[in-house]
């Protein structure tokens, strides 16, 4: 039997989202390339999860997926953001479909590092800089992915 792998995205949300220190506006590209470590809030506001939580693709729904990603980045003194994990879910039992763009806010994004990795969700969507040097964990540890063994992306 193999194993079951989950990796979740997680990125600051909910509601008007909150600029990580010394961050412009989220529009535009004037958003600066990197962030100084330090200061009062965490300039993180995008990591894959490092683990999962132990249950398969059993996150809790939503809102279990969400704590997790809380949960994660709490203990790497991140958690002074709300933290939505980058999930959709489709129509049932007379739900709405929930989008995964529509949770995590309008961006900059930046990695445990205080590297930039999107201005907005059209860069996160599209030309992003989420790569082999800067898809990290909440913790700051690269992502195994094409070349790598084991793959986990």
């Amino acid at each position: 039997m193999g194993a079951v792998l989950t990796l979740i995205a997680c990125g600051q949300g909910g509601g008007e989202p909150a600029a990580p220190a010394k961050a412009p506006a989220a529009t535009g590209k004037s958003s600066p390339e990197s962030i100084p470590m330090g200061g009062a809030k965490s300039v993180m506001t995008f990591f894959i999860t490092s683990k999962g939580p132990g249950k398969g693709g059993d996150l809790g729904g939503l809102a279990g997926a969400d704590a997790y990603c809380q949960a994660l980045a709490e203990a790497e003194k991140a958690g002074d953001h709300t933290w939505r994990a980058y999930l959709s879910t489709a129509a049932a039992d007379g739900r709405p479909a929930v989008n995964a763009r529509d949770r995590i806010g309008k961006g900059p994004w930046y990695n445990a590092e205080g590297f930039r990795i999107a201005v907005n969700l059209e860069q996160l969507h599209g030309e992003n800089k989420i790569d082999k040097e800067n898809a990290t964990t909440e913790r700051l540890d690269p992502i195994n992915g094409v070349g790598d063994n084991p793959v986990r992306h």
